[in-house]
């Protein structure tokens, strides 16, 4: 049995995850820098940064100074290799429950796909507001609470074992109950529906990516023996071939929201 911390699993990954999964998260995190209002001279925080995407939109989008955190150092290393040569940024390892900066030291914190699984959504709210400038903004992307992410992960877990947690990432995705973890610390509160487009040459292509690119996912096949892998690529491949166009290939929707609000 292979036992991997979340930070283990990412870092397992990341290489594959820059290469495969970043491209289709990069629009996401230019739209993300937009609705946060990053501008000129900003000092942007980007919680849960992984290979450093939005980090590098922030700061091509004029911030001042960024800085990535993550708890995945794998992940941390591919986002200092991006980011070679581009000055005013730094990524640290650290943790969204515990944020390693002073009160009200960014203008603007970021969190793509990121925050949403912090165990304890109250205390990341708070941590976001805390080093915060009062009037600053945040802005984080959260997987819609059924769409076609969920139906993925529903049929990965009938093959895996669903990783414990303490808190429900999915119900930021419920825009009500994003508002109320938000609302002791945040005002103008606003939340778009976007999709984050996927594509693959197959449903098998989409499939090998999957499994090899993504932490929790990627760490829980690595542990299955041979005939349980034969029977979750079947089953995989089945998922993906849901979505394939006229042409043979996958366009996969993948449904989420972009929450921004405003320091109370």
């Amino acid at each position: 049995m292979i036992d991997f911390s979340i930070a283990d699993k990412w870092s397992m990954v990341a290489a594959n995850y820059a290469r495969n999964i970043l491209p289709g998260f990069e629009p996401v995190a230019r739209a993300l820098t937009v609705l946060a209002g990053v501008r000129q001279g900003d000092v942007v925080l980007d919680i849960a940064c992984g290979p450093g995407t939005a980090s590098i939109i922030a700061k091509e989008s004029g911030a001042a100074r960024v800085a990535g955190l993550d708890v995945s150092a794998g992940m941390l290393a591919v986002a200092r290799e991006r980011a070679a040569g581009i000055g005013g940024m730094e990524f640290i390892e650290g943790n969204a429950l515990d944020l390693p900066f002073p009160d009200s030291s960014f203008d603007v914190t970021l969190s793509n796909f990121g925050v949403i699984f912090a165990p304890d959504p109250t205390r990341a709210v708070s941590e976001m507001a805390r080093v915060l400038k009062p009037g600053g903004r945040t802005a984080f992307t959260a997987w819609l609470t059924s769409g076609s992410t969920a139906s993925y992960y529903a049929k990965v877990f009938q093959h895996l074992p669903e990783p414990p947690a303490q808190h429900d990432s999915w119900q930021w995705g419920n825009p009500g109950q994003a508002r109320t973890w938000l609302a002791p610390r945040f005002a103008d509160i606003t939340i778009t529906a976007i999709e984050v487009a996927y594509h693959a040459a197959s449903p098998a292509a989409a499939w090998q990516v999957m499994h090899s690119s993504t932490g929790r996912v990627a760490a829980g096949y690595r542990a299955l023996g041979q005939s349980e892998r034969e029977r979750m690529d079947e089953d995989m491949t089945r998922y993906f071939a849901g979505y394939i166009t006229p042409e043979g290939t996958v366009s996969w929707p993948r449904e989420a929201l972009i929450i921004v609000a405003r320091r109370s």
